[in-house]
């Protein structure tokens, strides 16, 4: 593993109490989607939302099983940290290694989809609505954070 990332395990399974373990990770606030975003792949990874950090820098959280990790904050990274979740799926058992690729390009289509609607939030001028509803924070993005609760 490259400087001080971890391995990432997803061959334990996990209690619905039990909270995942998140690689990766960053002090962060979150933004998660109202539905997380299921992979076409493999169905138990999902994109949950996105996190940014003290410094306005954007990740991906997605989640596979009993973990979950951030990605980013720039296109390189995400490709390093995807490369690294992929072949703990693989060495894990969870995928075959045929299906990889595209997983981990998957992952890429989500990091670019997302920072192509943070461009665009952050070009598009507040509208009057935008400001009664109090977005005007100059933050790119806002969504309803949900708590994962069990059943």
């Amino acid at each position: 593993m490259a400087g001080n990332e971890p391995a990432v395990r997803l061959d334990r399974p996990t209690s619905p109490d039990a909270l995942p373990r998140t690689h990766f990770q960053v002090p962060a606030r979150e933004m998660l989607l109202d539905e997380p975003v299921c992979c076409p792949i493999y169905g138990a990874l999902t994109f949950d939302g996105l996190a940014i950090d003290h410094e306005e820098r954007v990740y991906l959280v997605v989640r596979a099983a009993a973990a979950r990790a951030y990605l980013g904050p720039d296109s390189a990274t995400v490709a390093r940290r995807a490369h690294i979740l992929v072949v703990a799926l693989v060495d894990s058992g969870v995928i075959r290694s045929d299906r990889a690729a595209g997983i981990a390009g998957w992952l890429g289509e989500c990091w670019s989809a997302a920072a192509e609607e943070i461009s665009i939030a952050a070009t598009t001028p507040p509208t009057g609505r935008d400001l009664m509803a109090g977005k005007h924070s100059g933050a790119a993005l806002t969504s309803t954070p949900r708590r994962r609760n069990p059943g």
